[in-house]
């Protein structure tokens, strides 16, 4: 696909994708973003974009993907970087937290170190995959493969028990 056709599209479905990213995202800014990165996303398939039925479609859906992870991001953050509560817990709500931990701590003496270890650095210390990555010296897609195998097993030990 040349250039110029890749343009004449992208002036077609931009209102589209900015419509739907900031129907999820409700941030202007942040779906501007999105857009921007599903069309560098078009842009790098441009070649192989004749194969699909509708590229409106799939950029429509690209979008809806990206601007997913966003939330999932911002949800996770909010969760590294604040108190989740600004009321004091209830005695039983002490007790079901503490016993979940100590069932959590066991599950995770159960996976081996490294995976234990990543686990701990991504959940527990709120740390990004690059950073895990540099800190023991191997790839982010190490990390990542890990984590998911990590979360696997711990997922199925905390369902088997």
């Amino acid at each position: 696909m040349e250039r110029v056709e890749f343009e004449n599209i992208v002036r077609q479905i931009r209102p589209l994708l900015k419509n739907k990213a900031q129907s999820i995202l409700h941030d202007e800014d942040a779906a501007e973003d999105v857009v921007q990165d599903a069309l560098l996303k078009l842009w790098v398939m441009r070649n192989g974009l004749d194969a699909y039925q509708s590229v409106e479609g799939l950029s429509i859906v690209i979008t809806q993907r990206l601007a997913l992870d966003v939330l999932k991001l911002r949800r996770y953050d909010s969760y590294c970087g604040e108190e989740l509560s600004e009321y004091e817990d209830s005695p039983f709500d002490k007790y079901v937290r503490k016993e979940s931990e100590k069932r959590v701590d066991i599950i995770l003496s159960k996976l081996p170190d490294r995976q234990s270890a990543i686990l701990r650095m991504k959940h527990v210390d709120c740390l990004e995959t690059k950073e895990i990555a540099k800190i023991l010296g191997v790839t982010e897609a190490a990390v990542r493969i890990t984590l998911m195998r990590a979360r696997k097993k711990v997922k199925d030990l905390f369902m088997n028990k």
